[in-house]
């Protein structure tokens, strides 16, 4: 059995540039929508099935003073949010920015930072590990 994956050097891609540079962290959310129904073949039973699939991803990145925020509302990509730095674990699809917030902290003075939420734009696409347990390639 490997090392866990621990997200340590984890990085966000946006296609055709390089890394974005200062990222905290993401967060990948599947989903799927669901129709249950009953009929005299189930045995009076509820059974589920999955209709429609969904995703969405948060990326915080740090906020430079010298520099504008990376992403606008409406912007639409190509990413990859990569699990750690083998270039092999990663999750991919075409995205656009459906929102952000950037909260400013008076009293404590942290570094800001900026939250992306990103909706889909195409299936997602799971390499490496997270190809197991997470959902199917290309879908």
């Amino acid at each position: 059995m490997g090392a866990p994956l621990s997200g340590k050097d984890g990085t966000f891609k946006k296609a055709g540039s390089p890394l974005v540079v200062d990222v905290l962290r993401w967060d990948f959310e599947p989903a799927a929508n669901e129709q249950r129904f009953a009929s005299d073949k189930t045995s009076g039973t509820k059974q589920a099935y999955v209709t429609v699939k969904d995703w969405n991803a948060r990326v915080q990145i740090k906020v430079h003073a010298t520099e504008k925020l990376p992403f606008n509302i409406d912007d639409e990509f190509a990413m990859e949010l990569h699990g750690d730095d083998s270039g092999n674990n990663f999750i991919s699809g075409t995205c656009v920015v459906v929102g952000h917030s950037v909260p400013c902290d008076i009293t404590e003075g942290q570094e800001s930072e900026v939250e992306y939420t990103l909706g889909p734009r195409s299936p997602v696409i799971y390499h490496g590990i997270y190809f197991a347990g997470v959902g199917s390639s290309g879908e």
